[in-house]
């Protein structure tokens, strides 16, 4: 039985039982229809796909969170709502308020992996830049005695030019 599609008015072929019900010559002319005529929120549709998906992941990140290491060589986790966060952050944050602007976690053993809550200590800004300066002098200061140590020097004790 040939029938007109309703969106297109493209002539198809159709069998006489579904041919009774609305035609349409494929999917794609349906949900036009149905978008014209205002049988369908276009709107509504995307808005349960979204809640849908959200759903969905926030079901995968509760058996199997997405973890990585980030390039700085902290442990990243992300969250579906929120998006990718440092993962010291988001243990620091089941017992804690997050951690507000000014101040940062600072890994004890130094170990950016070890994310256990006796690893962690909230600190200012700035005494956290001031500890790691002065570790790192002290640190650098070291390696300087281990090269000036391996280095020739000349009769009266200067280092010879490489």
């Amino acid at each position: 039985m040939k029938v007109r599609c309703l969106n297109c008015g493209e002539e198809i072929e159709r069998i006489p039982s579904r041919a009774k019900r609305g035609c349409y010559c494929n999917n794609g002319c349906q949900m036009q229809f149905r978008y014209k005529t205002n049988k369908i929120n276009k709107f509504e549709i995307t808005k349960k796909a979204r809640e849908a998906r959200t759903k969905k992941a926030i079901q995968r990140f509760k058996t199997n969170p997405k973890i990585h290491i980030s390039k700085r060589g902290y442990k990243m986790i992300y969250i579906p709502t929120k998006g990718t966060k440092k993962y010291h952050h988001f243990i620091w944050e089941k017992t804690h308020p997050p951690v507000q602007k000014g101040f940062v976690l600072h890994h004890i053993n130094f170990n950016k992996l070890d994310n256990k809550m006796e690893n962690l200590k909230l600190m200012n800004g700035r005494e956290h830049n001031s500890l790691h300066t002065t570790i790192s002098n002290e640190q650098n200061k070291e390696k300087f005695r281990q090269y000036a140590l391996t280095r020739q020097r000349d009769k009266f004790g200067r280092f010879l030019s490489l």
